[in-house]
């Protein structure tokens, strides 16, 4: 008589079960980075939409004054405010970001500068800057949501070194001149004060052929091209872009970079969204996306500030006709080599495709990004 084995159904095998974790494994694998793209899409939407909003803010800006707002020397800020009694006062500090906080649904927050501004309080002096440090019971005692991108968690926090600082990852196209503070010349749409103006009809190029604005990530005292600056000899008004450019390692920037802790100051790219100074809120149409930025000190000197992002291969800008590009790092930026003229050239743009694109009246026949 013949008997049958009864097969035992009471588990997996541990080959089986070692099948199937490699099974799920693969899929973890395989799906992780396709969500890691997802989100890093979702905040560069994000990113871009803020962006355009603020070249939005700019034209409301121009219809309700009939110009951008300057760079700095804003006379409607210089001319209100008061220090030791004479007029004038820091207005000529202050930024172009503020006064496009009523157009950006920041009302409260522009009228708490103004307020600051005709106390004729000096930040250096009295400890208690506008544009220094949000903690404070002043007029940045918040770090407006609309001028963080979201691909930096710099700009999300907060910069994080030494101070709370109100920090931007939005600045201004002061054009393909590199320069020091307090200089004239300007071949952007940002200029200073009365000599600065601007406005769509004043860009004989094409509003939708100049750069108006560009994300810029926030400094941190690193090695890294996107969020150090340095500070090694070399970096002048004249100097070649070259120079620049040659600050960077296989490591990252070499020599000497910027960190909070130079001289106390807290003078890094992007830390002061309402302070005038280039290093803080302007780039120049130089150096292609993701270059190194370096300075002759720090931030507040001369300094090669170029647009950068985390976002892959480029960096978001926002045209003169409010329109948001993308612009590859491999954008034709001309040659390197050149050394910059001067604070005064005028003429077709020294430094290829980028460089027209960065000049309102340089007369060039720049190709369109798309």
């Amino acid at each position: 008589m013949l008997t049958h084995r009864r097969r035992s159904d009471a588990g997996f095998t541990l080959v089986e079960l070692l099948v199937v974790i490699a099974i799920i494994g693969t899929l973890v694998g395989l799906l992780l980075p396709a969500v890691q793209v997802a989100r890093e899409s979702a905040r560069r939407s994000s990113c871009t939409n803020k962006l355009k909003q603020m070249a939005l803010a700019v034209h409301s800006h121009e219809v309700a004054r009939r110009i951008f707002p300057p760079l700095s020397d804003n006379p409607l800020l210089s001319n209100m405010t008061q220090f030791n009694g004479q007029v004038g006062g820091w207005g000529y500090r202050v930024g172009f970001i503020p006064p496009l906080f009523p157009f950006m649904d920041e009302q409260a927050l522009y009228d708490n500068v103004v307020n600051y501004m005709k106390d004729g309080k000096a930040p250096w002096e009295t400890g208690d800057g506008f544009w220094a440090s949000p903690k404070t019971t002043t007029s940045n005692n918040k770090q407006p949501g609309s001028l963080c991108c979201p691909s930096d968690s710099r700009a999300v926090r907060g910069a994080g070194i030494g101070q709370n600082l109100g920090v931007t990852s939005y600045r201004c196209n002061r054009g393909d001149i590199w320069m020091g503070d307090g200089t004239w010349e300007w071949r952007g749409p940002f200029g200073m004060g009365n000599r600065g103006k601007c406005n769509v009809a004043r860009i004989p190029d094409g509003s939708s052929k100049t750069v108006m604005l560009s994300e810029a990530t926030i400094g941190s005292g690193d090695r890294s091209p996107k969020s150090g600056l340095s500070t090694a000899g070399g970096i002048s008004s004249t100097a070649s872009p070259s120079v620049c450019l040659g600050r960077l390692g296989a490591g990252g920037l070499v020599g000497n970079v910027k960190t909070i802790a130079d001289a106390g100051k807290d003078a890094s790219l992007g830390f002061r969204w309402c302070d005038s100074r280039h290093g803080y809120i302007a780039f120049y149409t130089v150096l292609p996306p993701n270059s190194p930025s370096c300075s002759n000190g720090d931030a507040e000197n001369v300094a090669v500030v170029s647009p950068n992002s985390y976002h892959n291969d480029g960096a978001n800008v926002a045209m003169c006709d409010a329109s948001v590009r993308y612009v590859s790092n491999s954008i034709d930026a001309g040659d390197p080599t050149r050394s910059m003229p001067g604070n005064q050239y005028t003429g077709p743009s020294l430094w290829g495709v980028w460089g027209a694109l960065g000049t309102t009246s340089g007369g060039e026949q720049s190709v369109p990004l798309d």
